[in-house]
């Protein structure tokens, strides 16, 4: 077994730049105007950290997921795409449907239905989950079935 000096120097390092921040939040906690600043800014650090993994997670998600998928704002106007739904439906860029309804990009047969249902999710929150609809992507009438699940930002 070897000993590796310099490896148990930067911990001895790293173990007494820990005994100093414990003295420093011991010291800030006998304040408490300083815990409360401490305290928010531990928690917005944490709310930070979340947010990171929560944006890390949409994105392998959206991007690296076997499922095509959009979605859409209150207006029913389309907001994202993930690439295997452009891939799904020969679309070359995001560019070609972001801002569109789907009526304007000639999908739905029955839109008014379609809408309706789309309402019915943002509305109540209720899920739809495996429904099949007749939609027209590049002039070719297809059978999908789709699931439509209310996330809301605000």
């Amino acid at each position: 077994m070897s000993f590796d000096l310099f490896a148990y120097r930067k911990l001895q390092d790293t173990a007494a730049d820990c005994e100093d921040r414990c003295d420093q939040i011991e010291r800030e906690m006998r304040d408490p105007k300083a815990a409360e600043r401490f305290a928010l800014k531990q928690s917005q650090a944490f709310v930070d950290q979340m947010e990171g993994f929560a944006l890390e997670l949409e994105d392998e998600l959206m991007n690296f997921s076997d499922v095509a998928c959009f979605w859409k704002d209150r207006e029913h106007r389309i907001r994202g795409i993930n690439s295997k739904f452009m891939k799904s439906f020969g679309l070359s860029s995001e560019k070609d449907v972001i801002g569109k309804t789907s009526d304007e990009m000639g999908w739905i047969i029955n839109e008014y239905s379609w809408k309706r249902s789309e309402d019915d999710v943002l509305i109540s929150g209720r899920c739809i989950r495996n429904e099949m609809v007749d939609c027209v992507f590049q002039g070719t009438l297809k059978r999908i079935i789709y699931t439509e699940i209310p996330i809301y930002d605000e």
